[in-house]
């Protein structure tokens, strides 16, 4: 079983060719992390996905669907990893540019979970009306 994930993974790493889908992919390993019996792999797995991310957004910087999955990992990422430093910028960057998103499916998804998110956020991460309302043109 264990063999057939890998290469699974190994099709999937494949696949990916755009640097939004080379974010949804880090995405998917960072979270791959969580079924890992092994602290010592599950951190390795969690790095191996956090720089790819970043190495995506270090290359792409003004795409959104990155700057989205970065916000939405280090928003749900423990404490204990340190990896948190750039929520408030993306999110910032998230209500100025999320109206250029070229897909309205997509663009109405990422306002959605982004409204919805202020359920769990806690004091400047929670957006504010302001911010909805740029965040939903």
């Amino acid at each position: 079983m264990r063999r057939f994930l890998f290469s699974i993974n190994e099709l999937v790493e494949k696949a990916a060719n755009s640097a939004t889908e080379k974010g949804y992919l880090a995405a998917y390993e960072i979270l791959w992390a969580k079924h890992m019996g092994n602290p010592f792999t599950k951190l390795g797995q969690f790095k191996k996905g956090k720089k790819l991310l970043e190495e995506m957004i270090m290359k792409y910087p003004d795409n959104i669907d990155l700057r989205f999955i970065r916000w939405s990992v280090q928003t749900h990422a423990p404490s204990f990893l340190s990896y948190g430093k750039d929520r408030l910028r993306d999110k910032d960057f998230l209500v100025k540019n999320l109206h250029k998103l070229p897909n309205p499916k997509g663009r109405d998804v990422i306002y959605t979970y982004l409204k919805e998110a202020n359920g769990y956020l806690k004091g400047e991460h929670v957006f504010s009306q302001a911010e909805l309302n740029e965040l939903s043109k």
